[in-house]
């Protein structure tokens, strides 16, 4: 989502006068870009999301050291727990309103619903195009079984400078140590490159 409110909010400024000297966004795809391939059967869908976490979680273990690993797997055991509840509160929520009995919602549950949101504007956004100076900061490792794109789908939209620039590492831990300091060091680099 920060990427797309990075973009509205450059149309904003350019709808008041004012320029955005430069528009960064960091591994934002395209909405439209996450499509599967044609040939990504139904069976490769369903094992799209358990594959890709599971190579996540690979690639985070591999650069955790020995004494690391124990409290890293066992702090993702726990991280079930949440979810799991927020999707046991939903089952139980239209029973219980037949009933007209209230359940106070667990903060999973608030956080489920926040999720739900966020992904509903995702799917729904529509972004104009955009004139002016875009860096695109992209992670190394994209998702499997979707059209390659270095651009992330916006090749067509952003009509202005657009730069590519990758980053080490797997999309969802970019914003994670060790990728993130790398991330960091781009940033840092695109800024200081600004003309005053």
């Amino acid at each position: 989502m920060g990427g797309y409110i990075a973009l509205e909010m450059a149309h904003l400024l350019k709808a008041a006068g004012e320029e955005a000297a430069l528009l960064v966004l960091i591994d934002t795809a395209h909405p439209r870009y996450l499509e599967f391939l044609p040939r990504t059967t139904i069976f490769h869908r369903l094992g799209y999301k358990l594959f890709e976490r599971i190579d996540y979680e690979v690639s985070t273990v591999r650069t955790l050291s020995g004494r690391e690993r124990l409290p890293h797997l066992w702090r993702k055991a726990n991280a079930i727990i949440p979810p799991a509840q927020a999707f046991a509160e939903r089952l139980i929520e239209v029973p219980l309103s037949k009933l007209h009995l209230k359940v106070p919602h667990s903060r999973a549950y608030k956080l489920q619903c926040f999720y739900d949101m966020h992904d509903k504007a995702y799917k729904t956004y529509d972004p104009l195009p955009y004139q002016g100076r875009v860096v695109v900061l992209r992670s190394s490792k994209q998702p499997h079984g979707i059209h390659p794109d270095p651009a992330l789908g916006w090749g067509d939209l952003l009509k202005g400078e657009l730069e590519l620039r990758e980053i080490p590492g797997h999309y969802i831990n970019l914003l994670i140590e060790p990728s993130v300091r790398l991330l960091a060091e781009e940033l840092k680099n695109c800024l200081q490159n600004l003309n005053p």
